[in-house]
């Protein structure tokens, strides 16, 4: 469930990484600011707030908008990792009437034919 996501919060860009804890059903999210923007082929808009990225190492993130067209951004700090805002929030149960668990990450309901299933 780890992902890297475009937002924008307070009118600023930032990257947004989730993940949820193996240990216990809670979901953080982590903001670093973003700074400028390495020039494509041509000026095209951003991409879409809550557009997935990936890290291309050294504080530099890509969005691949299409197969042609793509975005590089940069951290505000690239050198520095600690990110700027944090939040977390409970991941609620499933309303199911099987037992259920949270384990490695994820909710699980207990069927008698297979046993502990992926909900």
């Amino acid at each position: 469930m780890a992902e890297w996501r475009l937002v924008e919060r307070e009118g600023k860009l930032y990257l947004m990484y989730s993940d949820t804890l193996s240990s216990e059903p809670k979901l953080y999210r982590n903001f670093w600011l973003m700074g400028r923007r390495f020039p494509t082929f041509g000026e095209n808009p951003l991409p879409p707030e809550g557009y997935p990225v990936r890290d291309c190492r050294n504080g530099i993130f890509e969005a691949l908008v299409n197969p042609i067209t793509r975005h590089r951004l940069r951290l505000t700090l690239a050198g520095d990792r600690r990110c700027d805002m944090t939040e977390e929030e409970p991941v609620p149960a499933p309303k199911t009437r099987q037992p259920t668990r949270w384990r490695s990450g994820f909710w699980e309901k207990f069927t008698k034919k297979d046993g502990w299933l992926a909900v």
